[in-house]
């Protein structure tokens, strides 16, 4: 993602910092797109939790606009 910083908001005693910014652009690979959208069962990404705590996606569940039948499972 390329950003533009809007805001860094110092919270707390220590001095913590909340970063607020405007998504200008998003950089991605030709390989995780399917047409115009990223291919999640490509994606791999990995989330900061904290400190040196990270996640990756378990089991992935594509909620149905309203009016389509039930959630589906793509992984």
């Amino acid at each position: 993602m390329e950003c533009r910083l809007e805001r860094l908001v110092e919270l707390g005693e220590q001095r913590s910092g909340l970063v607020i910014g405007e998504v200008l652009a998003f950089h991605v690979d030709e390989v995780l797109l399917n047409g115009n959208r990223i291919a999640i069962d490509r994606f791999r990404p990995i989330a900061r939790l904290g400190g040196p705590n990270h996640a990756t996606l378990g089991r992935i569940i594509t909620q149905p606009k309203v009016g389509q039948s039930g959630p589906t499972e793509t992984r």
